[in-house]
Parts: C-alpha cells; structure tokens; sequence
C-alpha cells in the first residue's frame, strides 16, 4: 500500500511538473539597424498575455487560426507582428533563434 502510494505521487508529480512546462510561453527580440536586438516587453508579463477568440475573427490582419494555434502562441506579439510581419524590422522568438541573428541585445 505504501509504495502503491508513493508510487502516485510521484506520477502526479511527473504530471504537474511537465504540465508546466508545456505552458510555458516565450518573448521575442527585434532586430535594429546596428545589427544588435532588443528584446520586446521584456518584463510586461506579455507573453502571458491570451489573445480572445474575438481579435482572430475580427481583425484582417491576423493570418492565424485561432482554433489551431498553440495555447502558447495566442499573445499579442506573436498574433500581430511576428506571424503577420507587420511593422519594420525583423522580429523573432528570443533564445537561439534570434540569437542566429542577432549580434547581441541593447536590454539583456
């Protein structure tokens, strides 16, 4: 009974500690004219940020579907600039895909 026991907490914790990270969501960094980046609302919480169902519908220049569309990919920057390219400059996720661009950033 007890390593039945033992045994279940240690899945649930399995679960809560992968369900975690399957949530977690990420920012982005655009590219300036020096070659070097800043990384965009870096401490505002935006990427926490879930866009409603409604700016997928009513808004033209949003190119992705909300019904298949990542639950992390559903904040406003991903929505409006890094998947529709709007605006100047080019915008990536921060990690190693911007830092395949970017010579190094002005905010980190």
């Amino acid at each position: 009974m007890r390593s039945l026991l033992s045994g279940l907490l240690i899945a649930g914790a399995v679960v809560l500690a992968t369900a975690g990270s399957a949530l977690a969501s990420h920012e982005h960094a655009r590219l300036l004219g020096t070659g070097q980046c800043v990384i965009l609302a870096q401490n505002g919480g935006e990427q926490w940020v879930e866009l409603p169902r409604a700016v997928f519908e009513n808004n033209r220049r949003v190119t992705l579907d909300y019904d298949t569309t990542a639950t992390d990919r559903l904040h406003p920057l991903h929505v409006l600039v890094h998947k529709t390219g709007q605006g100047t400059g080019a915008v990536w996720v921060y990690g190693p895909e911007s830092d395949m661009f970017c010579l190094d950033y002005v905010n980190d």
